[in-house]
């Protein structure tokens, strides 16, 4: 019997193991199923070669040989044979453990059953006589008899379940494994059935072998797994790192370093920094992207001592191209089980890195940080369902002229509902609509809203001059915006005499242009704009000087602020004064008492609007309102 094939075989399964003993380990379940698989290969190879020595030394033609020595030979032939099913047993479990590494109990039980059939099989092959068939010159050339039986029954039974999974499960399993199982599998059972027509023909250890290699170059390879720049896992280990892990109910401390790309020439640093990370071989540290690496520990105290391990390495090493210390922020999550999985966690991970971060070096991912976010994408569904379903509401808040002595004007302002049909506050969904951009969907339908209240209501009957409509910065920004509102105003017969547009101060000069520019078109069209939030630190002195407004608001805050703080009354006085002398008209809002309305009645301001008069009321709401409130008025005219 020749050995050549086998020693062959052993060569290739050293060599895998070499390479994989120098690179960093994953510590997925596959990973360590797979070097299961490599383990067994290596003793059933190393047996199959043990083995065809020992016949061909001790059962040589001639030689005498005694019942100790037969049995010895017996049973190093034996626990070969057994080998080969423990063969099927570690390749079943490797299967599973791709199927379910999120699911330790499935898994366990698998491993139960079918390492009850490999004990079955171990018993019955060692149990049974071995024979052992020679040639014409007495050469021993096969193993044979009951025991050889039994060992090919049990493969039969190891590849049916093989097959079975595969064919079940086959839509929860990594493709490319599974492909190259199937390729394992066929190369393995050929030669399986080849040895069986002539077992001469030794090469099921060598085709196993050659399927073990396959698998690797295909999936286990360490090199695989690693982001080729820096040399940290990729995200998607990280992402079947993260499942066994909420499969398996640990709980976990995950850490977030983030790159702040806003400098220039920090590539260089940043990739030396996850170059230095790499070698940190007891993190398990993941490239999630160019600018994030997400750690995960045992416990929130290892990642504590990580994050200031790097922070003392980086300021030593972060300097950029430019000489200016490499900007970046850390995330920390204590308990990783504050997430409902793996794709929560990242997403709730994405989500503060975008919002939360800022100038902050740290932020710790607590119950309460994760709850305000919870409910920013709840209210963001319901917005989206709101603006989908048209079930925006629009209410309007009246503005009282002093002169007039009479409701001239409303404000109006969204609202929508949760699904218990109460009144989400829209400080809380405006911030949402102008981060994902949906402001511009809702400020349109707003305003056809609007429009459609002024074609059903003339204002002229209502004794109303204008409806005041909030723009956001976004809106602002948006360069299509005149034509946009033009167009919805014409649809409507709308008068642009009838809307005042409320604008509030622009984050950066190319907003403050397209708006200009809107500005142009829109008061050309008969349209008028206000100066929202005036004394708030979002609409300074400059703006005021460079928009042509007609009106400034007073926001509540400055409003409240006058009846309590000298200082303020002071600067309010001058505001007054400076506003009324560019020749516009002020709009306080946040009055509540008729102390407040005298007061402000005093310093000269024009239109009041607050709660002293009515709180922002739903359409038919605010028309009675109108009813009662402008019939008084008008027979005192």
């Amino acid at each position: 019997m020749n050995i050549r094939i086998q020693c062959c075989g052993i060569v290739v399964l050293l060599i895998l193991i070499f390479f994989q003993g120098k690179q960093k380990r994953t510590r997925l379940t596959t990973e360590r199923f797979f070097r299961w698989v490599i383990a067994v290969s290596l003793v059933c190879l190393a047996l199959d070669v043990g083995s065809v020595l020992a016949v061909n030394h001790f059962l040589a033609p001639g030689r005498a040989v005694s019942p100790t020595t037969q049995l010895l030979v017996d049973l190093i032939c034996k626990v070969y044979l057994v080998t080969l099913p423990a063969m099927g047993l570690v390749t079943l479990l490797y299967i599973c453990a791709d199927t379910f590494y999120a699911q330790p109990d499935r898994l366990r039980l698998r491993g139960a059953v079918y390492g009850t059939l490999f004990l079955v099989s171990a018993a019955a092959i060692l149990a049974l006589p071995v024979e052992y068939h020679k040639n014409t010159a007495g050469v021993i050339t096969n193993t044979a008899g009951p025991s050889v039986y039994a060992t090919y029954f049990f493969i039969i039974v190891f590849f049916f379940f093989i097959f079975q999974h595969l064919l079940r499960d086959r839509a929860r399993m990594n493709r490319r494994r599974l492909k190259a199982i199937l390729v394992w599998l066929t190369l393995w059972l050929g030669s399986f059935f080849l040895q069986l027509m002539d077992n001469s023909i030794l090469v099921a250890g060598f085709a196993c072998a050659v399927g073990v290699l396959i698998i690797y170059l295909s999936l286990e390879n360490p090199e695989g797994n690693l982001d080729r720049q820096s040399g940290l896992f990729r995200r998607e280990v990280l992402k079947s790192y993260l499942l066994q892990l909420y499969g398996q109910g640990r709980d976990f401390a995950l850490l977030a370093l983030l790159f702040d790309r806003t400098q220039d020439g920090d590539e260089e640093p940043r990739i030396a920094l996850m170059r230095y990370l790499e070698r940190q071989h007891k993190w398990m540290a993941f490239r999630v992207s160019d600018d994030r690496v997400y750690f995960t520990f045992d416990t929130a105290q290892q990642a504590q001592e990580a994050m200031a391990q790097v922070n003392e390495h980086l300021a030593k090493h972060r300097r950029t191209a430019a000489g200016l210390p490499m900007k970046t922020h850390w995330l920390l999550m204590p308990s990783a089980q504050e997430a409902e999985g793996s794709e929560d966690l990242m997403a709730l991970l994405k989500e503060i890195a975008h919002k939360h971060v800022h100038d902050a070096k740290l932020v710790i991912v607590d119950t309460q940080l994760i709850m305000d976010i919870r409910r920013d994408w709840e209210i963001e569904q319901l917005l989206a369902e709101a603006i989908e379903d048209d079930r925006i509401e629009v209410f309007y808040q009246p503005i009282y002229s002093l002169s007039q002595q009479r409701i001239t004007a409303a404000e109006a302002l969204v609202r929508i509902r949760d699904r218990e049909g109460r009144l989400v506050s829209p400080g809380l969904f405006i911030p949402i609509a102008e981060s994902n951009g949906m402001i511009l969907r809702l400020g349109r339908m707003i305003f056809e809203h609007v429009c459609r209240f002024i074609k059903a209501h003339p204002l002229d009957q209502l004794g109303l001059n204008t409806i005041d409509v909030n723009l956001s910065v976004i809106q602002c920004a948006y360069a299509d915006l005149a034509e946009d509102y033009m167009a919805i105003m014409r649809r409507y017969g709308v008068d642009p005499a009838h809307i005042n547009l409320e604008i509030t101060e622009s984050a950066s000069i190319h907003e403050k242009n397209t708006l200009l520019l809107n500005m142009e078109q829109l008061i050309d069209f008969g349209v008028s704009f206000a100066l929202d939030d005036f004394g708030t630190g979002q609409s300074n002195l400059t703006y005021i000087m460079d928009m042509p407004v007609a009106v400034a608001k007073f926001d509540r805050q400055i409003t409240q602020a006058y009846f309590v703080n000298d200082k303020a009354k002071h600067v309010m006085n001058a505001a007054v004064r400076m506003i009324h002398d560019m020749g516009l008209s002020i709009v306080s809002e946040g009055v509540e008492t008729a102390e407040e309305l005298r007061a402000i009645a005093d310093l000269g301001i024009e239109y009041i609007q607050g709660f002293y008069f009515s709180k922002p009321l739903p359409e038919q709401e605010f028309l009675d309102y109108l009813k009662t409130f402008q019939a008084p008025a008008a027979s005192k005219a």
